[in-house]
């Protein structure tokens, strides 16, 4: 990941307390032309645990791409980190604290 530091790094956080999967479908159209880009999720007020808004995350990971180091998701609440973890979604994305 050496040439992680040479990427810029943009943080976007989704609106409301729930992960809406068109907000999703909407920032991957937008990433489609910045594969140089490093991603930082900040889910710090999402408060959504419902199956929909997974399977929305899974979809769009799998639509974006799996480059490493590019996809980061912080501020979880422990709830929802703990899904991520039971889910298994912890292995798909890097989480910060």
């Amino acid at each position: 990941m050496d040439g992680d530091a040479d990427r810029p790094i943009e943080t976007v956080r989704p609106a409301g307390l729930r992960l809406d999967p068109g907000w999703l479908d909407r920032l991957a159209d937008a990433m489609a032309d910045r594969p140089d880009l490093r991603l930082v999720l900040d889910f710090g007020e999402i408060r959504e645990r419902s199956s929909a808004s997974l399977g929305g995350l899974i979809q769009w990971k799998r639509r974006i791409g799996t480059d490493a180091g590019r996809w980061i998701v912080r501020l979880l609440d422990p709830g929802l980190r703990e899904v991520f973890r039971i889910t298994r979604l912890d292995a798909m994305f890097d989480l910060d604290a």
